[in-house]
C-alpha cells in the first residue's frame, strides 16, 4: 500500500462521476475533475478557476465551469477509444498526491480486435500555476490474426486535442466565444464569462517527436484543436505532448498576450520532462513542512495526505480575493460558495503550518467587511455580520428560497438570516492566526 497514493485497478461506470470528484488534480489557480480525456458517456468534466464567478437565473452567482482542456480522443483504423467501446483488458488510475500526478494505464481491445496500450498523465503544475499538461503514449501490441490492419502491420493512428466550450454547470452555460487564432505552434481559444465578463484565455500546444506523424491545426466554433495523425508499427509507441496556458482577466489586462508569450517561451525553453521536474520539485518541497505523521494507521495516514493535499490545491498562494469554498473546486457543489467551515475546520491546518496562505485566507474575510457592516446594518446591529455564504462582494450569498428535490415544494432558506454564529468563527480564527503567527502589522491593520 502506498501512503501516498489514491489507486483504482477497475472501473466502475455507476461511480463515475464520484471518482471523478475524488481524482480532481490542481493547484490553487485551477482544479480539474478526473473526467477521462477520452470523455464517457454521463461524465461530469469541470476545470473550476480560483474566484471566477458569474451570475445564475436563481440565486447570486457559483464557480464557472472553464472550457474543457482535456479531451484528447484517440482512433485507431477509425475506431474510437473509449471504455464503453470495445473490451477493458487492464486498468489502473493512480493520483499521486506526493507528486501531484495523475495518471492512467489502460490496456484495451477495439470491437474489431486491435490491441493498444495506453497510458497518460496529467498535472496541474504547482511550480506554475496557469499551466496544464498531457502526456498520452500509445503502444500497438501484438495484434491478434484477427485483428483489423494494413498489410504491413501498421495501424492508422489519430490523436485529437481540443478546448471544448461546449460544458456548463449542468446544463448552465457559463462562457461564450471571442475569438480563437493561432501564433506558431500555439492555438488560442479567448472566451468571457456571459454576464461577469471575466476574460479567459487558453493557449494550447500538441506535438510529438514520433517519426511520420503529420500536425493539424483546425478551427471550431465550439472545439478548436490539433490532430496528429500517422502510421503505427507493431510495438511501436507514439508519445504525444498536449500542454495548455491559462490566463484571466483578473490576473492580467491582456490575457491573450500573456497566455501566447508564456506558451511560447515553455516550447523554446522547457520540454515537458523539465516541466514534470519542476512540479515534482514544488510538491516535494511543499510536503516538507506539510506532512503529518501517523503511527500504527496507514489507512489514516494515506486518508489524511489526500486531505492536506486538497487543501492545497483548493488554495492560491496570492489571491487574497477569494478563500476556500466548501466543495473547494471539485465540483459544483455549493455554487463554490464559501462558509465558515474554512476559518473552523480548514484555516487552523494554514496557520500552523503555512501561515502566509493562513494570512491571504483572512485577508478575504477583510476585503469582505464593507458588505458585512451593511448586512449588520439591514438586521438591525451594529458592527459587521458576515454572510453564511459568500462568494466575492461581502454580499449573502444564502439562496432566499430552494425547490423541495422531491415535492417539487418552494421552501424558504432561512440559514442567511439565522446562522449568526459565522463572525464568531471569523473573529475566532483572526485570534488564533495572531495567536500562533505573532503577525502584528496584520493585526493592527485588518484584524
Amino acid at each position: 500500500m502506498n501512503l501516498w497514493q489514491i489507486s483504482e485497478d477497475t472501473f466502475n461506470s455507476t461511480t463515475l462521476q464520484a471518482q471523478e470528484t475524488v481524482y480532481t488534480n490542481g493547484n490553487g489557480y485551477f482544479c480539474t475533475r478526473g473526467a477521462f480525456e477520452e470523455g464517457y458517456p454521463g461524465a461530469s468534466p469541470a476545470t473550476l478557476l480560483y474566484g471566477v464567478f458569474d451570475t445564475i437565473p436563481v440565486g447570486k452567482e457559483e464557480l464557472a465551469n472553464a472550457p474543457d482542456w482535456l479531451p484528447l480522443k484517440l482512433f485507431v483504423n477509425g475506431e474510437r477509444f473509449r471504455l464503453d467501446l470495445g473490451t477493458v483488458l487492464e486498468y489502473r488510475r493512480t493520483l499521486d498526491v506526493q507528486q501531484g500526478i495523475l495518471s492512467r494505464h489502460v490496456r484495451w481491445e477495439s470491437s474489431s480486435g486491435i490491441r493498444l496500450t495506453i497510458s497518460i498523465e496529467r498535472f496541474a503544475s504547482l511550480a506554475d500555476e496557469h499551466l496544464g499538461c498531457i502526456r498520452y503514449s500509445v503502444t500497438a501490441d501484438e495484434q491478434p490474426e484477427t485483428a483489423s490492419n494494413d498489410k504491413a502491420g501498421e495501424l492508422d493512428i489519430v490523436l485529437w486535442a481540443t478546448l471544448n466550450t461546449a460544458v456548463g454547470n449542468y446544463d448552465l452555460m457559463h462562457w461564450e466565444p471571442v475569438d480563437q487564432g493561432q501564433e506558431g505552434k500555439v492555438l488560442w481559444l479567448h472566451t468571457q464569462t456571459r454576464h461577469s465578463s471575466v476574460q479567459l484565455v487558453q493557449s494550447m500546444s500538441f506535438t510529438t517527436e514520433a517519426p511520420g506523424f503529420n500536425h493539424e491545426v483546425f478551427a471550431s466554433d465550439f472545439a478548436p484543436g490539433i490532430r496528429l495523425y500517422g502510421k503505427l508499427a507493431s510495438g511501436a509507441t507514439i508519445t504525444a505532448e498536449k500542454l495548455v496556458v491559462m490566463y484571466t482577466s483578473r490576473d492580467a489586462n491582456d490575457p491573450l498576450r500573456c497566455a501566447v508569450e508564456q506558451h511560447t517561451k515553455l516550447l523554446h525553453e522547457s520540454g515537458y520532462d523539465a516541466l514534470l521536474s519542476r512540479n515534482i520539485q514544488e510538491w516535494l518541497d511543499y510536503w516538507r513542512i506539510s506532512d503529518i505523521l501517523i503511527e500504527g494507521d496507514d489507512k489514516a495516514q494515506q486518508a489524511i495526505r489526500y486531505n492536506i493535499y486538497q487543501l492545497r490545491i483548493s488554495t492560491s498562494t496570492h489571491d487574497d480575493r477569494y478563500s476556500i469554498a466548501a466543495k473547494g473546486l471539485t465540483g459544483f457543489g455549493y455554487r463554490g460558495h464559501v462558509f465558515h467551515d474554512t476559518e473552523i475546520f480548514m484555516l487552523p491546518y494554514f496557520t500552523y503550518t503555512h501561515p502566509a496562505l493562513a494570512r491571504n485566507l483572512l485577508l478575504y474575510r477583510y476585503h469582505l467587511l464593507p458588505g458585512a457592516r451593511a448586512k449588520a446594518k439591514r438586521s438591525g446591529f451594529e458592527g459587521a455580520q458576515y454572510p453564511w455564504e459568500s462568494t466575492l462582494d461581502g454580499n449573502e450569498a444564502t439562496p432566499v428560497t430552494i425547490i423541495h428535490p422531491e415535492s417539487g415544494e418552494i421552501i424558504p432558506v432561512l440559514n442567511g438570516t439565522i446562522e449568526l454564529h459565522i463572525t464568531s468563527s471569523i473573529a475566532l480564527a483572526v485570534w488564533k492566526y495572531w495567536s500562533v503567527s505573532g503577525d502584528d502589522q496584520f493585526m493592527r491593520d485588518y484584524g
